[in-house]
């Protein structure tokens, strides 16, 4: 119904046969093909839903909401609008269903939310606006809140798994669909939400209240960042400030960039050979604003180079990056791994920090080193714990004899030897459990020579000499 082609400049083109039968060619502000082809799909969808009568999807309605938030998606839209693929006139895209002027509806609720909760930082707002995008886009703004059923909810769930993420970067595709951890967060967000409608008795019963929001961590996503690796980021660095940013992650265990962009100089007492972290995430709780942590051997050198260039007055370590933006930081990391030459890893902060805590519970108890960290164990076993090579190659150096003391020798001779020789090479053999079967009458007990009686001497001896 529609194809995708470029031009000399590298900027792409859409054709396609409109509703006239007619052929169209939609030049595209983009040099990424991806886009391209994200554009020529929600193209179709809108075409077969005009020629059909049908309603537009979902996932399409909630993109052509979202080409209003940029200059680029404007040019488009008003492109769409000259072709007859979208009414000038409507607000939303996709139809709605319509409530009367007494009916409070989902875009009026969540508007009224957001503005008496001033009370929470602005992270958790833009953590929240992110699910209120994917429920008006789904929804619509006009959707009568005690119109939405469980079902609803459950398919909005669906939304998130397969299409959410089109109205934000374009593609659909199974690889860029929210993960397990984002969908979650983004159902909890909206049973806060409904829960709060509830509580005020705007609605009889929460439709989310059923659906899965607990946080699960994503083994698949965790990376233990070598040391060897670490210090080849190091050298990759441009300066000091980013040595000391990548340190302060990697051997610091702190977070970013909450915790790395807020460190003052006056939170480093070198008599004590410790430092302060401020906690903004965990300050809500009694205690948790703040710990401190040891001036860790391999965190010492940049941290020293760093406070012997710091300028009068200064306060912050990273002053320049004050401001900086999540995503700046990211990119800027990103390049600086591929410049040394490693691949990207998922998670690029917190895998940093998730590997030092590995490393640290090594050596010092789990206690101390979840001081050090800002967290609890049972947090740390389920989001920053790793199993590493080297707890393979240490278990495995134990039964190839490459493991020292008497346990190496014991193990290296019985896994030599034969069954009839372990008792002459001094090695204790470990004696066979009992096998228990249970009946519905009582449980019988059965030895290593199984249900069926000795019928012969050397069946007896073996079985003597096993035992």
């Amino acid at each position: 119904m529609a194809s995708i082609s470029t031009r000399g400049n590298g900027r792409w083109f859409v054709r396609f046969i409109d509703l006239q039968g007619d052929r169209k060619t939609m030049s595209l502000d983009t040099r990424s093909e991806r886009q391209a082809t994200a554009i020529k799909l929600h193209l179709e969808n809108i075409l077969s839903a005009k020629g059909t009568g049908q309603t537009i999807d979902p996932a399409t309605a909630a993109w052509l909401a979202n080409l209003e938030r940029d200059k680029a998606g404007r040019r488009l839209r008003l492109k769409l609008i000259s072709a007859g693929l979208v009414d000038p006139t409507a607000g939303e895209p996709r139809p709605a269903e319509s409530a009367a002027p007494d009916v409070l509806t989902l875009g009026k609720f969540l508007e009224r939310y957001f503005a008496k909760r001033n009370d929470v930082k602005t992270s958790t707002q833009t953590n929240w606006a992110h699910t209120r995008r994917n429920l008006l886009g789904f929804f619509g703004n006009d959707k009568p809140l005690e119109k939405i059923t469980v079902a609803d909810a459950k398919d909005f769930e669906r939304f998130l798994k397969t299409q959410a993420r089109e109205g934000r970067y374009g593609d659909a595709s199974k690889k860029d669909s929210l993960g397990l951890a984002t969908r979650h967060k983004r159902i909890g967000n909206a049973k806060q939400f409904f829960q709060d409608a509830v509580d005020a008795e705007l609605i009889p019963k929460n439709p989310f209240a059923g659906l899965e929001s607990s946080r699960k961590a994503n083994d698949e996503r965790k990376f233990f960042v070598t040391q060897d690796a670490a210090y080849r980021v190091l050298e990759a660095c441009p300066d000091a400030d980013w040595r000391l940013l990548f340190a302060l992650c990697r051997f610091g265990g702190m977070r970013c960039p909450s915790e790395t962009l807020g460190f003052r100089l006056a939170d480093v007492v070198w008599a004590k050979d410790r430092f302060m972290v401020r906690s903004p995430k965990t300050e809500h709780h009694e205690g948790k604003a703040s710990r401190w942590v040891p001036i860790f051997p391999e965190l010492r050198p940049y941290l020293t180079a760093a406070w012997e260039q710091a300028q009068p007055k200064q306060e912050f370590f990273l002053e320049r990056f004050q401001g900086k933006s999540d995503a700046y930081l990211r990119t800027m990391l990103m390049k600086i791994i591929r410049r040394c030459g490693l691949d990207q890893w998922p998670k690029l902060f917190q895998n940093l920090r998730s590997s030092r805590q590995t490393e640290l519970e090594e050596t010092f108890p789990t206690h101390v080193v979840c001081a050090w960290m800002g967290n609890s164990p049972q947090v740390a076993r389920a989001h920053y714990l790793q199993i590493t090579d080297d707890h393979f190659h240490r278990a495995t150096a134990e039964t190839t004899g490459k493991a020292s003391g008497a346990l190496a020798v014991a193990l290296q001779k019985r896994s030599t030897l034969a069954p009839q020789d372990v008792a002459q090479a001094g090695v204790t053999p470990t004696k066979p459990a009992l096998n228990r079967m249970v009946s519905h009458d009582a449980p019988l007990e059965m030895g290593v020579t199984g249900l069926e009686p000795v019928t012969s001497t050397m069946s007896t001896w073996r079985s003597n000499q096993l035992i």
